[in-house]
Formats: structure tokens, sequence, C-alpha cells
């Protein structure tokens, strides 16, 4: 079905409309993303200027749904739209693969484009404690050396009771 009808309420003046169709924009994104991205541009202008979190998280979802990872994640990290990422959709993923890969990268002192250290530590300290919660200590080791983080390194292997298996996969 299409969501034009949406689109149309969206682009009217009233507040209370604009919500509404916000969120049943929202509701429908994985399936009409396509037809959403010709308002892209408005909702990236209304999410950034007006730190309006339903549309950061609508353009965001569509950014990702356009591959775009980075600018998905730019717009969700600069309304503080991170949402903490727990789940195993194919959005929350590529996003937190996405703010790993950035936070490592700005660690080893790589330039990532519209995207901070401070922006992505919340992201960077749930993934650890959701891997160590989950007793993927190995992921959480490997984020944490990669990523130059000896504090957190400390900690995940004293979480894991200093076990000699993950002792020797962090001494390779």
């Amino acid at each position: 079905s299409s969501v034009a009808g949406w689109i149309a309420i969206f682009q009217e003046d009233d507040a209370e409309l604009k919500e509404q169709a916000l969120q049943q924009l929202l509701l429908s994104v994985d399936y009409a993303w396509h037809e959403i991205a010709e308002i892209l541009p408005d909702l990236e202008a209304l999410a950034e200027e007006e730190n309006h979190a339903t549309a950061a998280a609508l353009a965001s979802r569509v950014l990702f749904h356009l591959q775009e990872p980075v600018a998905a994640l730019r717009i969700a990290v600069t309304c503080q739209q991170l949402f903490l990422l727990n789940d195993d959709s194919p959005y929350a993923t590529a996003l937190t693969q996405t703010a790993l890969d950035a936070y490592i990268g700005l660690r080893q002192d790589k330039e990532t484009e519209g995207l901070s250290i401070e922006q992505l530590q919340p992201m960077v300290n749930n993934f650890l404690k959701v891997a160590c919660d989950n007793h993927k200590y190995q992921e959480a080791v490997g984020i944490a050396l990669e990523a130059r983080l000896p504090e957190q390194l400390k900690s995940i292997l004293e979480t894991a009771n200093n076990d000699i298996g993950l002792l020797q996969y962090t001494l390779r």
C-alpha cells in the first residue's frame, strides 16, 4: 500500500498532523522507504534544525535503505537518536557495525565524516556491555583491542573471570 497520503499530510503546516504523519511513516518505512525518500531533505532539515526525534528516526531508516549507513548513523547521532540498538534487525546491525568501524577509525586517528568519539561512545559502551552480558567476550575483546581501550579490555577480562582461553585469544 502507498504512503502518499501520509506524505501529503506531513507537508501540511499543522504540527499535530505532521507528527501523526511521521509516526505512520515510521511504521511503514521498511516497505515504503522508496516513497518516503522523496521527502528525505525535508526530514533531514526537520531533524537537524528542530532536533525532531521522529524525523531523525525516519530519515535514518530511509538512509539505511538507500545503503548510506554512515549518513544514517550521522543523523541518528546528531539528533541523539541512537535508540541503543540492541535488536537483531538489519538496521540495528548495520548502524552498530558502522558506529564500531567509525569509532575504531577515530581512535586510530583516522577521519570519519561528521562523527566524533563523544557521539559514538555510548553506542560502543552499550555494544561492549551487551557482548559481555551475552558471554561474547571475544567480540568485546576484539573491539577493545582495535579501538585501543585498555580499561575496557581489563574490565572484559575481569568479567570473564580471567578465562585462560580468552587470555590466549587476546594475546594472539
